[in-house]
Protein backbone atom coordinates (compact mmCIF):
# COMPACT_ATOMS: atom_id res chain seq x y z
CA UNK A 1 0.00 0.00 0.00
CA UNK A 2 3.14 2.90 0.05
CA UNK A 3 3.16 5.53 2.38
CA UNK A 4 0.61 7.91 4.14
CA UNK A 5 1.35 11.35 5.02
CA UNK A 6 0.05 14.05 7.12
CA UNK A 7 1.06 17.74 7.28
CA UNK A 8 1.11 20.11 9.69
CA UNK A 9 0.20 23.05 9.58
CA UNK A 10 -0.62 23.55 6.23
CA UNK A 11 -0.55 27.48 6.00
CA UNK A 12 2.93 29.00 6.53
CA UNK A 13 3.38 32.65 6.83
CA UNK A 14 7.16 33.66 6.68
CA UNK A 15 8.77 37.16 6.63
CA UNK A 16 11.38 37.55 3.78
CA UNK A 17 14.58 36.49 4.90
CA UNK A 18 13.16 34.69 8.29
CA UNK A 19 11.91 31.19 7.87
CA UNK A 20 8.57 28.95 8.47
CA UNK A 21 8.41 25.23 9.46
CA UNK A 22 5.98 22.89 9.29
CA UNK A 23 6.35 18.66 9.70
CA UNK A 24 5.31 15.82 7.64
CA UNK A 25 4.20 12.52 9.83
CA UNK A 26 5.26 9.58 7.74
CA UNK A 27 3.51 5.95 8.05
CA UNK A 28 4.97 2.57 6.40
CA UNK A 29 1.80 1.29 5.56
CA UNK A 30 3.46 -1.44 3.21
CA UNK A 31 4.10 -5.41 4.24
CA UNK A 32 7.67 -4.66 3.48
CA UNK A 33 10.66 -2.66 4.68
CA UNK A 34 10.94 0.67 2.30
CA UNK A 35 13.04 3.97 2.04
CA UNK A 36 10.70 7.15 2.01
CA UNK A 37 12.32 10.11 0.02
CA UNK A 38 11.07 13.49 1.03
CA UNK A 39 10.86 16.79 -1.13
CA UNK A 40 9.20 19.90 -2.03
CA UNK A 41 7.34 21.01 -5.09
CA UNK A 42 6.47 24.33 -6.50
CA UNK A 43 8.19 28.05 -6.36
CA UNK A 44 8.56 27.95 -2.91
CA UNK A 45 10.73 24.42 -3.64
CA UNK A 46 13.79 26.26 -3.95
CA UNK A 47 13.74 28.31 -0.18
CA UNK A 48 13.12 24.99 1.35
CA UNK A 49 14.92 22.28 3.01
CA UNK A 50 14.04 18.90 4.31
CA UNK A 51 15.21 17.36 7.51
CA UNK A 52 16.16 14.60 6.92
CA UNK A 53 15.70 14.26 3.18
CA UNK A 54 14.66 10.24 3.45
CA UNK A 55 13.96 8.09 6.30
CA UNK A 56 13.69 4.22 6.48
CA UNK A 57 10.43 2.29 7.76
CA UNK A 58 9.35 -0.84 8.74
CA UNK A 59 5.68 -1.87 7.81
CA UNK A 60 3.66 -0.17 10.45
CA UNK A 61 6.29 2.38 11.86
CA UNK A 62 6.26 6.19 11.72
CA UNK A 63 8.54 9.37 11.61
CA UNK A 64 8.76 12.89 11.57
CA UNK A 65 10.34 15.43 9.03
CA UNK A 66 10.77 18.80 9.05
CA UNK A 67 10.33 21.53 6.25
CA UNK A 68 11.49 24.97 6.51
CA UNK A 69 11.29 27.09 4.17
CA UNK A 70 13.77 30.47 4.09
CA UNK A 71 12.34 33.05 1.33
CA UNK A 72 15.67 35.64 0.76
CA UNK A 73 15.02 39.17 1.20
CA UNK A 74 15.02 40.49 -2.28
CA UNK A 75 12.60 41.70 -4.88
CA UNK A 76 12.83 37.71 -6.34
CA UNK A 77 10.77 36.66 -2.81
CA UNK A 78 7.33 38.10 -4.31
CA UNK A 79 4.76 39.23 -1.76
CA UNK A 80 2.07 36.65 -1.56
CA UNK A 81 0.53 33.52 -1.17
CA UNK A 82 2.03 30.28 -3.51
CA UNK A 83 1.00 26.80 -3.09
CA UNK A 84 3.50 23.96 -2.65
CA UNK A 85 3.59 20.30 -2.17
CA UNK A 86 5.73 17.77 -0.05
CA UNK A 87 6.36 14.67 -1.62
CA UNK A 88 6.88 11.11 -0.34
CA UNK A 89 8.46 8.92 -2.66
CA UNK A 90 8.68 5.22 -1.57
CA UNK A 91 11.36 3.85 -3.69
CA UNK A 92 10.66 0.03 -2.67
CA UNK A 93 6.76 0.50 -3.71
CA UNK A 94 6.43 3.65 -6.48
CA UNK A 95 2.79 3.77 -6.59
CA UNK A 96 2.63 4.04 -3.28
CA UNK A 97 4.08 7.46 -3.20
CA UNK A 98 1.75 10.69 -2.06
CA UNK A 99 1.95 14.19 -2.16
CA UNK A 100 0.73 16.58 0.66
CA UNK A 101 0.06 20.40 0.06
CA UNK A 102 -0.02 23.47 1.77
CA UNK A 103 0.54 27.17 0.88
CA UNK A 104 3.39 29.65 2.04
CA UNK A 105 2.53 33.46 2.40
CA UNK A 106 5.78 35.99 2.10
CA UNK A 107 5.13 38.92 3.83
CA UNK A 108 5.61 42.35 1.93
CA UNK A 109 8.40 44.37 2.79
CA UNK A 110 9.97 47.63 1.22
CA UNK A 111 13.35 48.52 0.26
CA UNK A 112 13.88 51.59 -1.98
CA UNK A 113 17.40 53.45 -3.27
CA UNK A 114 17.43 56.55 -5.21
CA UNK A 115 20.04 57.89 -7.31
CA UNK A 116 20.51 61.72 -8.77
CA UNK A 117 22.55 61.40 -12.05
CA UNK A 118 24.34 63.67 -12.82
CA UNK A 119 25.34 64.90 -9.38
CA UNK A 120 26.35 67.79 -9.92
CA UNK A 121 25.27 69.73 -12.87
CA UNK A 122 26.48 73.78 -13.82
CA UNK A 123 24.50 76.52 -15.22
CA UNK A 124 23.37 79.83 -15.66
CA UNK A 125 19.64 79.12 -15.40
CA UNK A 126 19.18 75.48 -14.77
CA UNK A 127 20.33 72.66 -14.31
CA UNK A 128 19.04 69.01 -15.77
CA UNK A 129 18.90 65.92 -13.32
CA UNK A 130 17.60 62.44 -13.56
CA UNK A 131 16.53 60.47 -10.48
CA UNK A 132 16.59 56.72 -10.16
CA UNK A 133 14.26 54.61 -8.29
CA UNK A 134 15.65 51.04 -7.52
CA UNK A 135 12.53 49.26 -6.10
CA UNK A 136 14.63 45.72 -4.15
CA UNK A 137 11.47 44.69 -2.00
CA UNK A 138 9.06 42.51 -3.20
CA UNK A 139 5.83 44.48 -3.65
CA UNK A 140 4.56 47.08 -6.18
CA UNK A 141 5.93 50.82 -4.66
CA UNK A 142 3.87 53.81 -5.47
CA UNK A 143 5.97 57.08 -4.53
CA UNK A 144 5.06 60.93 -4.84
CA UNK A 145 8.80 62.38 -5.82
CA UNK A 146 9.49 65.63 -3.83
CA UNK A 147 12.04 68.16 -4.15
CA UNK A 148 13.84 70.51 -1.54
CA UNK A 149 17.02 71.99 -0.21
CA UNK A 150 17.59 74.19 2.66
CA UNK A 151 17.37 77.87 1.77
CA UNK A 152 14.59 77.55 -0.51
CA UNK A 153 17.14 79.39 -3.34
CA UNK A 154 15.44 77.03 -6.05
CA UNK A 155 12.56 75.63 -8.13
CA UNK A 156 12.02 72.34 -9.23
CA UNK A 157 9.68 70.86 -12.26
CA UNK A 158 9.30 66.93 -12.03
CA UNK A 159 8.32 65.15 -14.69
CA UNK A 160 6.57 63.10 -13.67
CA UNK A 161 5.97 64.25 -10.04
CA UNK A 162 4.55 60.61 -8.80
CA UNK A 163 5.96 56.88 -10.32
CA UNK A 164 5.02 52.98 -9.80
CA UNK A 165 7.90 50.86 -9.23
CA UNK A 166 7.40 46.93 -9.59
CA UNK A 167 9.63 44.97 -8.12
CA UNK A 168 13.68 44.56 -8.79
CA UNK A 169 13.03 46.91 -11.58
CA UNK A 170 14.29 51.03 -11.51
CA UNK A 171 11.95 53.80 -12.65
CA UNK A 172 13.44 57.44 -13.60
CA UNK A 173 11.96 61.30 -13.55
CA UNK A 174 13.44 63.88 -14.82
CA UNK A 175 14.14 66.72 -12.63
CA UNK A 176 14.91 70.39 -13.80
CA UNK A 177 16.51 72.78 -10.99
CA UNK A 178 16.25 76.72 -11.58
CA UNK A 179 17.73 78.94 -9.47
CA UNK A 180 14.93 81.82 -8.20
CA UNK A 181 17.64 84.56 -8.49
CA UNK A 182 20.35 85.42 -10.99
CA UNK A 183 23.28 87.25 -11.12
CA UNK A 184 25.55 88.83 -13.69
CA UNK A 185 29.13 88.58 -12.46
CA UNK A 186 30.83 87.25 -9.24
CA UNK A 187 32.41 83.55 -8.67
CA UNK A 188 29.74 80.33 -9.79
CA UNK A 189 27.74 79.84 -6.54
CA UNK A 190 27.09 75.79 -5.20
CA UNK A 191 23.68 74.81 -4.06
CA UNK A 192 22.35 71.77 -2.71
CA UNK A 193 19.24 69.85 -2.67
CA UNK A 194 17.72 66.41 -2.11
CA UNK A 195 15.10 64.39 -3.93
CA UNK A 196 12.22 62.03 -2.08
CA UNK A 197 10.71 59.01 -3.28
CA UNK A 198 8.05 58.79 -0.42
CA UNK A 199 5.77 55.26 -1.26
CA UNK A 200 2.74 54.96 1.53
CA UNK A 201 3.65 52.28 3.85
CA UNK A 202 7.27 52.06 2.64
CA UNK A 203 10.82 53.83 4.15
CA UNK A 204 11.11 56.69 2.00
CA UNK A 205 14.33 56.83 -0.19
CA UNK A 206 16.36 60.34 -0.64
CA UNK A 207 19.12 61.05 -3.72
CA UNK A 208 21.42 64.00 -2.50
CA UNK A 209 22.21 66.66 -6.00
CA UNK A 210 23.73 70.21 -6.28
CA UNK A 211 23.67 72.66 -9.09
CA UNK A 212 26.65 74.95 -9.45
CA UNK A 213 24.91 78.21 -10.64
CA UNK A 214 26.86 80.90 -12.48
CA UNK A 215 27.31 84.69 -13.05
CA UNK A 216 25.61 85.76 -16.68
CA UNK A 217 28.46 87.32 -17.79
CA UNK A 218 31.09 84.50 -18.60
CA UNK A 219 34.37 85.08 -17.31
CA UNK A 220 36.00 84.85 -20.08
CA UNK A 221 33.81 87.75 -21.50
CA UNK A 222 36.16 90.48 -20.25
CA UNK A 223 39.12 89.43 -21.39
CA UNK A 224 38.01 88.28 -25.19
CA UNK A 225 36.44 92.06 -25.39
CA UNK A 226 39.88 93.46 -24.25
CA UNK A 227 41.36 91.69 -26.52
CA UNK A 228 39.32 92.45 -29.57
CA UNK A 229 39.39 96.19 -28.77
CA UNK A 230 43.09 95.63 -28.50
CA UNK A 231 43.06 94.16 -31.98
CA UNK A 232 40.99 96.77 -33.25
CA UNK A 233 43.01 99.55 -32.32
CA UNK A 234 46.06 97.77 -34.06
CA UNK A 235 43.73 97.39 -36.72
CA UNK A 236 43.12 100.71 -36.90
CA UNK A 237 46.35 102.00 -36.55
CA UNK A 238 47.84 99.87 -39.39
CA UNK A 239 44.87 101.13 -41.50
CA UNK A 240 45.91 105.06 -40.96
CA UNK A 241 49.86 104.45 -40.91
CA UNK A 242 49.82 101.72 -43.70
CA UNK A 243 46.96 100.59 -45.76
CA UNK A 244 44.99 103.80 -46.49
CA UNK A 245 47.54 105.24 -48.29
CA UNK A 246 48.83 102.51 -50.09
CA UNK A 247 45.25 101.66 -51.80
CA UNK A 248 45.23 105.54 -52.20
CA UNK A 249 48.31 105.28 -53.95
CA UNK A 250 47.24 102.41 -56.15
CA UNK A 251 43.85 104.00 -56.61
CA UNK A 252 45.45 107.13 -57.72
CA UNK A 253 48.06 105.29 -60.32
CA UNK A 254 45.05 103.35 -61.22
CA UNK A 255 43.06 105.93 -61.94
CA UNK A 256 45.87 108.22 -63.90
CA UNK A 257 46.71 105.09 -66.15
CA UNK A 258 42.71 104.88 -66.68
CA UNK A 259 42.87 108.82 -67.51
CA UNK A 260 45.79 107.85 -69.90
CA UNK A 261 44.63 105.51 -71.47
CA UNK A 262 40.88 107.31 -72.30
CA UNK A 263 42.94 110.38 -74.06
CA UNK A 264 45.16 107.98 -75.92
CA UNK A 265 41.85 106.07 -77.05
CA UNK A 266 40.33 110.14 -77.62
CA UNK A 267 43.56 110.77 -79.84
CA UNK A 268 43.39 107.84 -81.91
CA UNK A 269 39.44 108.75 -82.23
CA UNK A 270 40.11 112.12 -83.48
CA UNK A 271 42.39 110.98 -85.74
CA UNK A 272 40.24 108.73 -86.98
CA UNK A 273 37.43 110.98 -87.41
CA UNK A 274 40.17 113.22 -89.26
CA UNK A 275 40.87 110.83 -91.45
CA UNK A 276 37.76 109.62 -92.42
CA UNK A 277 36.45 113.25 -92.75
CA UNK A 278 39.62 113.33 -95.36
CA UNK A 279 38.41 110.70 -97.11
CA UNK A 280 34.87 111.55 -97.60
CA UNK A 281 35.85 115.10 -98.27
CA UNK A 282 38.11 113.16 -101.50
CA UNK A 283 34.63 110.93 -102.58
CA UNK A 284 32.76 113.94 -102.13
CA UNK A 285 35.32 116.16 -104.85
CA UNK A 286 35.74 112.73 -106.38
CA UNK A 287 32.17 112.80 -107.22
CA UNK A 288 31.91 116.66 -107.80
CA UNK A 289 34.71 115.98 -110.47
CA UNK A 290 32.96 112.93 -112.10
CA UNK A 291 29.82 115.11 -112.73
CA UNK A 292 31.69 117.94 -114.04
CA UNK A 293 33.29 115.86 -116.27
CA UNK A 294 30.46 114.76 -117.78
CA UNK A 295 28.90 117.77 -118.11
CA UNK A 296 31.89 119.40 -119.58
CA UNK A 297 32.23 116.73 -122.48
CA UNK A 298 28.48 116.63 -122.90
CA UNK A 299 28.75 120.59 -123.62
CA UNK A 300 32.22 120.43 -126.17
CA UNK A 301 34.80 120.44 -123.76
CA UNK A 302 38.11 118.54 -122.96
CA UNK A 303 36.93 115.29 -124.38
CA UNK A 304 40.53 113.71 -123.53
CA UNK A 305 39.74 113.72 -120.01
CA UNK A 306 37.72 110.26 -118.52
CA UNK A 307 36.55 111.02 -114.95
CA UNK A 308 37.48 108.00 -112.27
CA UNK A 309 34.44 106.50 -110.20
CA UNK A 310 35.36 104.77 -106.66
CA UNK A 311 33.25 102.71 -104.77
CA UNK A 312 32.54 105.32 -102.45
CA UNK A 313 31.37 107.52 -105.40
CA UNK A 314 29.35 105.02 -106.80
CA UNK A 315 27.31 104.27 -103.33
CA UNK A 316 26.60 108.04 -103.07
CA UNK A 317 25.83 108.01 -106.72
CA UNK A 318 23.13 105.05 -105.81
CA UNK A 319 21.99 107.14 -102.99
CA UNK A 320 21.13 110.15 -104.71
CA UNK A 321 19.61 108.09 -107.26
CA UNK A 322 17.35 106.40 -104.74
CA UNK A 323 18.09 102.89 -104.04
CA UNK A 324 16.12 101.02 -101.95
CA UNK A 325 16.90 100.97 -98.11
CA UNK A 326 18.06 97.42 -96.72
CA UNK A 327 18.30 96.92 -92.80
CA UNK A 328 19.50 93.43 -91.33
CA UNK A 329 21.02 91.77 -88.00
CA UNK A 330 23.65 88.32 -87.57
CA UNK A 331 23.76 86.73 -84.16
CA UNK A 332 25.91 84.92 -82.84
CA UNK A 333 25.61 82.14 -80.35
CA UNK A 334 27.80 80.35 -78.72
CA UNK A 335 25.82 77.73 -76.45
CA UNK A 336 29.25 76.48 -74.09
CA UNK A 337 31.80 79.26 -73.90
CA UNK A 338 34.85 79.44 -74.66
CA UNK A 339 34.00 79.03 -78.27
CA UNK A 340 33.57 80.47 -81.83
CA UNK A 341 30.87 81.43 -84.11
CA UNK A 342 30.48 82.65 -87.25
CA UNK A 343 28.02 84.11 -89.02
CA UNK A 344 27.02 85.51 -92.72
CA UNK A 345 24.20 87.61 -94.06
CA UNK A 346 24.62 85.23 -96.91
CA UNK A 347 20.72 86.25 -98.13
CA UNK A 348 21.17 89.94 -97.43
CA UNK A 349 22.33 91.29 -101.18
CA UNK A 350 19.97 90.23 -103.73
CA UNK A 351 21.24 88.78 -106.76
CA UNK A 352 23.03 91.43 -109.22
CA UNK A 353 22.69 94.06 -106.68
CA UNK A 354 25.53 95.64 -103.81
CA UNK A 355 25.07 96.69 -100.22
CA UNK A 356 25.98 100.30 -99.62
CA UNK A 357 26.70 100.29 -95.68
CA UNK A 358 26.06 103.37 -94.05
CA UNK A 359 25.36 102.47 -90.36
CA UNK A 360 26.46 99.48 -87.98
CA UNK A 361 25.15 98.81 -84.41
CA UNK A 362 27.02 96.15 -82.47
CA UNK A 363 25.40 94.55 -78.99
CA UNK A 364 26.79 92.65 -75.96
CA UNK A 365 23.93 92.81 -73.79
CA UNK A 366 25.74 90.18 -71.09
CA UNK A 367 28.71 91.89 -71.15
CA UNK A 368 30.00 88.66 -72.31
CA UNK A 369 34.20 88.40 -72.98
CA UNK A 370 36.04 87.68 -76.01
CA UNK A 371 36.14 89.17 -79.48
CA UNK A 372 33.90 90.22 -82.68
CA UNK A 373 35.47 90.73 -85.69
CA UNK A 374 33.61 92.61 -88.73
CA UNK A 375 35.17 91.04 -91.73
CA UNK A 376 35.07 93.91 -94.28
CA UNK A 377 34.39 93.26 -98.72
CA UNK A 378 38.00 91.71 -99.07
CA UNK A 379 37.04 88.93 -96.55
CA UNK A 380 39.72 90.55 -93.81
CA UNK A 381 39.03 92.01 -90.43
CA UNK A 382 37.39 95.81 -91.03
CA UNK A 383 36.66 96.22 -87.48
CA UNK A 384 37.86 94.62 -84.25
CA UNK A 385 36.01 94.92 -80.90
CA UNK A 386 37.22 93.27 -77.22
CA UNK A 387 33.52 92.34 -75.66
CA UNK A 388 34.72 93.46 -72.48
CA UNK A 389 34.95 97.06 -73.17
CA UNK A 390 31.28 97.77 -74.54
CA UNK A 391 27.70 96.90 -74.43
CA UNK A 392 26.39 98.73 -77.11
CA UNK A 393 28.50 100.96 -80.11
CA UNK A 394 27.36 102.65 -82.88
CA UNK A 395 28.99 102.99 -86.26
CA UNK A 396 28.06 105.37 -88.61
CA UNK A 397 30.52 105.83 -91.84
CA UNK A 398 30.39 108.86 -94.01
CA UNK A 399 31.41 107.06 -97.06
CA UNK A 400 29.57 103.75 -97.84
CA UNK A 401 31.37 100.58 -97.43
CA UNK A 402 30.45 98.52 -100.96
CA UNK A 403 29.78 94.86 -100.22
CA UNK A 404 28.98 92.68 -103.49
CA UNK A 405 26.89 89.61 -103.60
CA UNK A 406 29.32 87.35 -103.65
CA UNK A 407 31.09 88.91 -100.32
CA UNK A 408 28.34 89.82 -98.18
CA UNK A 409 28.88 91.29 -94.48
CA UNK A 410 30.68 88.43 -92.12
CA UNK A 411 30.91 88.24 -88.03
CA UNK A 412 32.81 86.32 -86.36
CA UNK A 413 32.61 85.90 -82.31
CA UNK A 414 35.18 84.40 -80.25
CA UNK A 415 33.63 83.71 -76.87
CA UNK A 416 35.90 83.33 -73.72
CA UNK A 417 33.63 83.80 -70.37
CA UNK A 418 29.98 84.60 -69.92
CA UNK A 419 28.64 86.73 -66.64
CA UNK A 420 25.44 85.00 -66.18
CA UNK A 421 25.85 81.60 -65.03
CA UNK A 422 24.48 78.69 -67.19
CA UNK A 423 23.69 81.20 -70.03
CA UNK A 424 24.71 81.09 -73.59
CA UNK A 425 27.14 83.16 -75.32
CA UNK A 426 24.75 85.77 -77.65
CA UNK A 427 26.28 88.79 -79.44
CA UNK A 428 24.78 90.85 -82.43
CA UNK A 429 25.62 93.30 -85.45
CA UNK A 430 23.02 95.22 -86.96
CA UNK A 431 23.47 96.71 -90.49
CA UNK A 432 21.79 99.42 -92.43
CA UNK A 433 22.14 100.67 -95.82
CA UNK A 434 20.99 100.98 -99.34
CA UNK A 435 20.87 97.75 -102.22
CA UNK A 436 21.02 98.91 -105.70
CA UNK A 437 23.13 98.68 -108.72
CA UNK A 438 26.97 100.07 -108.74
CA UNK A 439 27.02 103.15 -111.35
Amino acid sequence: MGATASLAPRALKAEAGGEARCEVKIRNAGTVVDQFIIDVLGTAAEWAECEPTSVNLLPGDEATVSVVFKPPKDYSARAGEMPFGVRIFAKEDPKGSTVEEGTLEVMPFGLLEAEIVPRTSRGRRRGVHEIAVDNRGNTQVNADLLATDADQLLRYDIHPPAIVCEPGTATFAKVIVRPKKRFWRGPAKTIQFQVTAAPQGTPAATADGAIVQESLIPKWLPTALAALLALALVFAVLWFTLFKPKIQDTAKDAAKQELQQSQDAAKQAAQNAGKAAGAAQTAQNAAVQAATGKGTAGAGGNQGTTPTTSPNSAALTNLIAGGDEASFRLDAHVATPPGTDTETASTAIPAGKSLFLTDIIVQNPQGDSGSLVINGPDGKALLTFGLDNFRDLDYHFVAPILYKQSTPPQIVVNCTAVTAPNTSCNESVSFSGVVGKPS
